[in-house]
């Protein structure tokens, strides 16, 4: 699997941001998303193994993206409902596959993550 660094992910375009006071549905679109897949994947699917939850995740985020309609935004893909608003996006975006963050982390932290707590710092 291919990490993708914070300097990679700035020279691509990527970057962070907040939402915009009175951009009153995208939170609750991330929370809807976020929703569907504990719903439609997380609850129905047992994993053997890592690479087992890797190839799973991998189909589901594919799915999710390319071929689920969601009645919420007129029956459209969440790869149209982007295009739609950049057009010149490449297609190739939609089928990216999901990131293990847990491998991303050292490269924001700088060292390994702690044992035993997300992103909290381990003390001597």
């Amino acid at each position: 699997m291919k990490v993708v660094r914070p300097a990679d992910r700035r020279s691509l375009g990527s970057r962070h941001h907040y939402i915009p006071s009175g951009a009153v549905t995208w939170q609750s679109d991330v929370e809807t998303v976020h929703r569907l897949q504990e719903d439609e994947f997380f609850d129905r699917e047992t994993f053997r193994d890592r690479p087992d939850f890797w190839r799973k995740i991998t189909l589901y985020w594919h799915h999710f993206n390319l071929t689920r309609l969601n009645r919420g935004k007129e029956w459209q893909i969440p790869a149209q409902i982007v295009q739609a608003k950049n057009p010149n996006l490449h297609p190739s975006v939609f089928s990216m596959p999901p990131l293990d963050l847990g491998q991303c982390l050292r490269h924001y932290l700088g060292h390994p993550p702690s044992q035993g707590g997300h992103d909290l710092p381990a003390y001597p």
